[in-house]
């Protein structure tokens, strides 16, 4: 990744869910508190993405990483997330991307709390 010494796409989910005032109690830098977050608090789902969710992925093999959605419509969706491979295949990047429910990895959604 560059100049970090972490991965860091949860670090930017959670960053950014500071700043729009959502509760962050339980989450940390690893992606996986994505999902334990919205498992604890009863908002993790695999269906019907809404803005403001976060988006994890490979949840069975330990959550590789995170990122939040910025539009949804239906079972498709838009997401930006950090530390991710931008169109010039730096990887250290901050990212806009499509996606469908069930497809690239994507395990499912966490709804913040306030």
């Amino acid at each position: 990744n560059g100049w970090r010494t972490e991965e860091w796409c949860a670090d930017f989910a959670l960053w950014v869910w500071r700043q729009a005032g959502a509760n962050t109690s339980g989450l940390n830098a690893a992606a996986n508190s994505f999902y334990i977050y919205g498992v604890n608090h009863g908002t993790y789902h695999t269906s019907s993405p809404r803005v403001g969710d976060a988006v994890v992925f490979n949840v069975s093999s330990g959550t590789s990483h995170v990122g939040l959605v910025v539009a949804a419509n239906g079972n498709s969706f838009t997401y930006i997330s950090g530390n991710s491979t931008g169109p010039d295949g730096n990887t250290n990047a901050t990212t806009q991307k499509n996606l469908s429910v069930g497809s690239g990895g994507v395990s499912g959604f966490s709804s913040p709390i306030a």
